[in-house]
């Protein structure tokens, strides 16, 4: 098993791993730098130290083509200061004129100059070589490099190639840095994003590789715990949910078939025709009951089966603003036996969406259904569609009572009615819960809004338009 180690332990070690290589580059490129300056200077003829007359008398012109090359000029003088050659109008400095040039303070015609002295041995009296040199085109803190002739481009080429070793240098440390904290941290990372998606498409195959990091390690093992508990537990819901549906079915089933033949009894009764008032009023109560159970057993099967996780739809492309206009026109009566106006905002074209038109088409018929339902007579109702780019929006909205706000977030609750249980019409309470459902099957909304624009309250859907509707 491999040695684990913390993450705080592995950034600490790396940063001060990281911090002395790039310290040792820069020491590095420092001492190169010198050692290549040393060997530089070491080929430069400098001034200074002593020198043979008979040397410079042999590479005179030379010398003095190079200081005039520098805008400088070659003198030499002898311990009085007097100017020996070339000859000149001045033919001696004085004391203050040769301090002037040992500092770069000597004036002529407007321009500084600065000047060195190089004792000239084997001569027969004390002579000296003054170099006159521009103050602008040298350097005081550097020595004076007699071979002028010498090309400058060498030191500048030995700072670029300074800087690049330097900058490939700290490249290469950062790579191998960063990677291996790449294989430390970044894989595990990349291992978990992975799994966290396989667990949202229900897929729980996660990996189970060793980390070398312990909190990664810690971290899978507690996530393959979670996932294993979260698998045992989606199993189970399923599982629970199919014996509940399958309770449900058996036990409707059941009521049903004890109703249909009390209902048929009632309906055999009916039929004749010496039965009295006395007895036929009691019976046409029995079947209108009959008929309110087989509609809430049918509601109860309907809520069971869109509460299955495995519970799939039959989705197919259809036109969602044709379907809303046939089910206001099958619920026209409603409204108006209630007297209800109607406003009817829908355009004359088609907007497609992937659905199941059997269930879509019940969501929307109990909305429709609860804006007369729960309505007082002579309200006002809207049904319409807005459009966007990805989405459409049916909404059906009242100027009705406003839902009570302890309601509010409750009201897509099963069992959850706004009016008492003895309000007829099958009103189970599942209504809103069921349309909720079937919404959400389809990976749309469902919301209350109140108020919405001039209306006390409004329900809308939103679905997503046919393009990447429901995959």
């Amino acid at each position: 098993m491999k040695n684990k180690i913390s993450l705080k332990k592995i950034l600490r070690n790396h940063f001060i791993l990281f911090t002395f290589a790039v310290i040792f580059l820069v020491l590095f490129v420092l001492f190169v730098m010198n050692q290549a300056g040393e060997r530089l200077v070491d080929k430069m003829d400098l001034l200074g130290g002593d020198s043979s007359y008979q040397e410079y008398l042999g590479n005179r012109e030379n010398e003095i083509k190079k200081a005039e090359a520098y805008e400088g000029k070659i003198q030499i003088i002898d311990g009085e200061y007097n100017i020996l050659s070339p000859e000149e109008e001045k033919s001696r400095y004085s004391s203050k004129e040769i301090y002037e040039l040992s500092q770069g303070e000597y004036q002529e015609e407007g321009r500084y100059y600065s000047g060195i002295l190089t004792k000239l041995s084997r001569a027969e009296e004390d002579l000296y070589k003054l170099l006159i040199l521009p103050k602008d085109r040298i350097h005081l803190n550097y020595r004076i490099d007699m071979d002028l002739d010498q090309d400058t481009s060498g030191i500048f080429l030995l700072f670029i190639t300074a800087a690049a070793v330097m900058a490939f240098g700290y490249w290469f440390i950062l790579k191998l840095s960063t990677r291996r904290i790449d294989r430390l941290v970044n894989v595990p990372l990349e291992d978990l994003r992975e799994d966290m998606k396989k667990v949202k498409e229900e897929n729980y195959s996660i990996h189970h590789t060793s980390y070398e990091i312990e909190e990664f390690d810690e971290m899978r093992d507690s996530f393959e715990s979670m996932t294993k508990r979260l698998d045992y537990l989606m199993d189970k819901t399923k599982n629970d949910e199919f014996l509940r549906y399958q309770l449900i079915s058996e036990l409707g089933h059941d009521i049903k078939n004890s109703i249909t033949p009390i209902k048929g009894y009632a309906s055999i009764l009916l039929m004749e025709e010496e039965l009295s008032n006395k007895y036929k009023i009691p019976i046409e109560k029995i079947t209108e009951n009959c008929d309110d159970m087989e509609k809430m057993l049918q509601i109860l099967m309907s809520f069971g089966k869109l509460s299955r996780v495995d519970y799939s739809l039959n989705l197919k492309e259809i036109d969602i603003a044709d379907l809303f206009r046939n089910i206001i026109a099958e619920k026209y009566s409603s409204f108006e036996m209630k007297e209800m106006e109607q406003i009817i905002d829908i355009e004359e074209k088609e907007i497609l969406l992937f659905a199941d038109e059997l269930e879509i088409k019940r969501a929307i018929i109990n909305l429709v259904e609860n804006a007369a339902f729960h309505n007082e007579k002579g309200g006002r109702v809207y049904m319409g569609i807005e459009e966007g780019e990805d989405f459409a929006e049916i909404i059906i909205a009242d100027n009705g009572n406003r839902i009570e706000d302890f309601l509010v977030n409750l009201i897509f609750e099963p069992f959850i009615r706004k009016k008492p249980i003895k309000d007829k019409m099958g009103h189970s309470g599942l209504g809103l819960s069921i349309t909720k459902r079937i919404v959400e099957k389809h990976k749309g909304e469902l919301q209350l809004i109140q108020p919405y624009k001039e209306y006390s309250k409004a329900f809308i859907i939103r679905l997503r338009k046919s393009k990447g509707a429901v995959e």
